[in-house]
């Protein structure tokens, strides 16, 4: 742990500490907030990195386990010790941020209509041109939160109290590096108000739905810890899946949820180091990578004639995320494009628009809109940053290189790959060369993609099945 991590997880215990008065029906609310918004954009996220901020800090963080076992002592206190086993009530899916990412075949293949419901967040359709409320996803109802809102006036009432508490504890601390903030106490009013709405809608769907199971795709936001706590109250269990590769431990600690459903034995370990015990942590993978292997890809001839590639050559697949790090990725794909073997397919996360790169680099292509796990099929290698991409690559049996960025809470996920990444662009853009190259490259890439993908995903069985049978065991009463 550097000074940066022990910083930013002793700066989150001080911040229960401070705040852990404020309670709502018995829940102390800052251990539902999303604490990485709180502070994104305080300026003390340039001194975390500082040995002298250590000073002005209570707590002296030395492990993540010691915020995990704060957060087990928070859930042990909320968890109803009588657990609700009852496979006869309904498997409830909480797709927050849409990030459960369970394709429709998905949901049509395991889930029953009539014992499943989706529910999402949006309380008002976004004004975004062409925003369409679901009534289904499959045969799969859909429903939202906004369908089980208390307005009352006690409601209201309770919020003003707990953000005026709130604004007392601002008060008293003036000089607080965070607490000072302007944008810390907007968005932690905010937040406020939205757990203890949630609390009030989360106990409003219990009453009007038996509830067998919770299924989450991240425990990191207010909308959805906040479910998995108020069910926790009820017995009722919960299993979060892994939404992206653990690539940083901010986005994935403190583990909330009955059961964590994770890719591989990476996590697995990794979790452990944590302070969790093996029970809590189930090796599932992602009902949506099955897709990889199910799903019928479109024909090569009709990617090519698509993409106007031309037939001959090799297709190096460039995903990027917006204009992060544009520079360093321009160097890459000029590089490639040297090379007049290549054909280059630049892939923009999340926008499907063509990227800035194919008109900085003419020889860049855009992916178009095609599907990535059709453009995975056809493409002979993938060049990506640390992402789950990488992963899914691999999973369709494809040569993957990692350019390198150095960025706090990295948990070392791609390490495995060894040569396969650099920090170096141009030296990156040369490793893949070799690889079309050279056959002894060939046989290295095969050999350490092998290696990683063994403690990174199980491919014995499909992740759908794995994950109904845990919902089994969560739900089903023990045999006597």
């Amino acid at each position: 742990m550097n000074t940066y991590e022990r910083n930013y997880w002793s700066l989150y215990l001080d911040f229960l500490d401070r705040f852990e008065e404020l309670k709502y029906k018995g829940i102390s609310l800052p251990y539902l907030c999303h604490y990485r918004s709180l502070i994104k954009y305080a300026p003390l996220m340039k001194r975390l990195d500082q040995d002298a901020f250590t000073l002005l800090l209570k707590n002296k963080v030395e492990s993540n386990a010691d915020v995990q076992a704060r957060f087990n002592r928070f859930i042990k206190k909320h968890t109803n010790k009588n657990k609700s086993k009852n496979n006869k009530g309904k498997i409830v899916i909480h797709d927050v941020y849409n990030l459960i990412r369970f394709p429709t075949p998905v949901l049509m293949k395991y889930f029953s209509p009539s014992s499943t419901m989706i529910i999402k967040d949006r309380k008002n359709p976004p004004k975004e041109k062409g925003y369409v409320r679901k009534e289904k996803d499959g045969n799969i109802p859909v429903h939202y939160f906004d369908e089980f809102t208390n307005d009352s006036s006690s409601v209201s009432a309770a919020v003003k109290v707990i953000q005026s508490q709130a604004k007392k504890i601002f008060k008293s601390l003036p000089n607080h590096p965070l607490y000072s903030d302007p944008k810390f106490r907007k968005v932690f009013l905010m937040q406020l108000k939205k757990i203890i709405h949630r609390v009030e809608q989360a106990n409003k769907l219990f009453r009007s739905e038996t509830v067998s199971c919770i299924v989450v795709a991240s425990t990191h936001y207010p909308e959805s810890r906040t479910l998995s706590i108020v069910a926790a109250k009820k017995g009722i269990p919960t299993v979060c899946m892994q939404h992206g590769i653990i690539s940083s431990e901010f986005g994935y600690l403190p583990k909330i949820a009955t059961v964590d459903a994770v890719y591989g034995t990476f996590e697995k370990v990794w979790y452990k180091q944590k302070g969790i015990e093996d029970s809590a942590v189930e090796v599932i993978g992602h009902p949506r990578f099955d897709q990889i292997f199910l799903n019928k890809p479109i024909g090569h001839g009709e990617f090519v004639r698509q993409l106007g590639l031309e037939p001959a050559k090799k297709t190096v697949l460039v995903v990027v995320r917006g204009n992060k790090d544009l520079p360093r990725w321009r160097k890459l794909v000029e590089a490639l494009a040297k090379d007049e073997k290549f054909n280059i397919l630049i892939k923009d996360f999340p926008s499907s628009q063509p990227h800035q790169l194919t008109i900085d680099v003419p020889q860049a292509l855009p992916s178009q809109n095609l599907h990535l796990y059709d453009l995975l099929h056809h493409v002979d290698a993938v060049v990506v940053y640390s992402s789950t991409v990488g992963l899914e690559a691999m999973l369709a049996g494809k040569p993957v290189f990692i350019l390198n960025e150095e960025f706090p809470g990295y948990t070392g996920y791609y390490y495995g790959l060894s040569g396969l990444t650099h920090n170096n662009p141009v030296k990156l853009a040369e490793i893949v060369q070799r690889y079309f190259n050279e056959d002894t490259m060939k046989t290295y890439e095969k050999k350490i993609r092998e290696k990683f993908l063994s403690s990174a995903y199980d491919t014995q069985q499909l992740s759908g099945n794995r994950l109904m049978r845990l919902i089994d065991q969560l739900t089903n009463e023990d045999e006597t």
